[in-house]
């Protein structure tokens, strides 16, 4: 194999197992959460002081004293907070406001696994969409329902804490899943599934064919490394893959 196809194959492919859950980010979430802090004395005594004890709202204390608060909020918990919706709680010396996260969405599906005579393959269709608080541990990750949430661009959603689905879990998907069964046994068998800006493929081929731009005179043919895969082609770029054409438009 060329050097040229060899860096394709290494840069096209994601090795994983197939049994794996493999994910591509796809987009950001604002969830606003709201949040309950102790006032430290120094920012409380302003509340007291102005109010000699008794209970009122926000609205009610001057601007300086609003001021002196959101300086505060920013400073200990880096939030913006106009305070619409902010809340003093008198018994316990704490105020409740909303605030505003970024997590990471991503998009999730289940690699699938053939039988051991390759005559079926089998996958999970799973809830396709994440939010992922940290990317490293999956089992932090959520199910969301991105239609509970409202967007602007197809990018940036923002959602309410109901959008998170905790009955559903990277640990245990077969909860909320349903299992795909379909007949594998011919030896060109390719199925392809979308995942982002990448494919999901699953073949019994052992060799694929690039076309480089659509071009039928370039075409290189690479061996490939595992029965389960993510592959990712350049925007131009087809691939032929036992049955299956796998391009990006």
């Amino acid at each position: 194999m060329s050097p040229t196809v060899l860096g394709f194959l290494l840069s096209a492919f994601v090795l994983t197992s197939s049994t794996q859950i493999f994910s591509e980010d796809v987009g950001k979430i604002i969830i606003v959460q709201n949040t309950c802090s102790v006032v430290p004395h120094r920012v409380w005594k302003r509340f007291t002081e102005e109010s000699s004890t008794t209970p009122k709202s926000l609205n009610q204390y001057s601007p300086e004293t609003i001021k002196f608060l959101q300086t505060w909020i920013h400073t200990a918990h880096g939030v913006e907070s106009r305070l619409e919706n902010a809340l003093l709680k008198w018994d316990e010396k704490s105020i409740c406001f909303d605030r505003p996260s970024t997590i990471t969405l991503k998009k999730v599906a289940h690699g699938g696994d053939f039988s051991n005579d390759m005559s079926k393959f089998s996958y999970l269709e799973v809830p396709e969409h994440w939010a992922a608080p940290n990317e490293d541990n999956m089992e932090t990750w959520k199910n969301i329902k991105l239609e509970e949430c409202s967007t602007t661009n197809d990018a940036i959603y923002r959602c309410p804490e109901t959008a998170f689905k905790t009955s559903c879990s990277i640990k245990d998907l077969a909860k909320c899943s349903e299992r795909i069964e379909m007949d594998s046994s011919d030896q060109f068998f390719a199925f392809v599934r979308r995942l982002g800006s990448s494919h999901l493929v699953a073949t019994r081929a052992r060799r694929g064919t690039i076309i480089r731009s659509g071009n039928i005179f370039d075409i290189k043919p690479v061996d490939l490394p595992e029965r389960i895969f993510k592959l990712t082609l350049a925007d131009t770029d087809m691939m032929s893959i036992g049955t299956a054409l796998v391009k990006n438009q």
